[in-house]
């Protein structure tokens, strides 16, 4: 047995040997991408398909030829043709490189709870309902005030996982993410008790911008 395991690292480490530099920077980065992706919780992987697709759409938005496409069905607009696909693509399309990285942060930063306390399948169904759900508002809201105009962004299906936390979990604790040394608790956003002057519907779109778990 013992010769037969040496014989069997002899001839690994001679293939080893034969491979050209790039195949083996290759087998060393995905080595490295496997124990990172083994590392992460639940929730973390569960939103990185989300955060990869959320990344994808806005390199689209990069390309001019699909620029037609991406308005068209990658925005929320009343006065669109479209309407039923953007109420879910526009949900995960972003323009603004600092708008998709404030709303994946807090996404990441709240994954692990969100998905602990809901499961995988329940959380995906909250998150693109919600998703749904915002747009269509947005539809109504847009509509009834004259003031059509595209949109687009994570916010309401953000909006919805920070809600959940703060009602099933309200002694978690937060923080903003640009003054990480202010804490607070989960509970007193939603019971409105932040200590800023914003309204409550106000407060929840700033929070899911700027939110995350210390």
């Amino acid at each position: 047995e013992g010769d037969f395991r040496k014989q069997t690292e002899d001839s690994s480490y001679r293939g080893w040997g034969r491979l050209s530099n790039f195949r083996k920077q290759a087998f060393v980065v995905l080595f490295q991408v496997n124990q990172w992706w083994n590392g992460l919780s639940e929730g973390q992987r569960t939103v990185t398909g989300i955060i990869a697709a959320n990344a994808l759409v806005f390199c689209l938005w990069r390309v001019p030829s699909m620029q037609r496409t991406m308005i068209q069905y990658f925005t929320s607009n009343p006065a669109s043709k479209v309407l039923c696909f953007p109420m879910v693509l526009s949900t995960f399309s972003h323009y603004s490189l600092f708008h998709m990285a404030a709303n994946m942060y807090v996404l990441w930063s709240f994954s692990s709870s969100i998905v602990s306390m809901l499961g995988r399948e329940q959380f995906m169904a909250v998150y693109m309902s919600a998703g749904v759900i915002s747009t269509f508002v947005s539809y109504i809201s847009k509509t009834a005030s004259g003031r059509l105009g595209p949109s687009l962004g994570a916010s309401g299906a953000i909006m919805s996982v920070l809600a959940a936390v703060c009602t099933k979990m309200p002694e978690a604790k937060l923080a903003i993410i640009f003054l990480p040394m202010f804490t607070f608790t989960a509970g007193s956003v939603s019971q409105s008790r932040f200590p800023l002057p914003l309204p409550p519907l106000g407060l929840f779109f700033f929070l899911s911008n700027v939110l995350s778990l210390p």
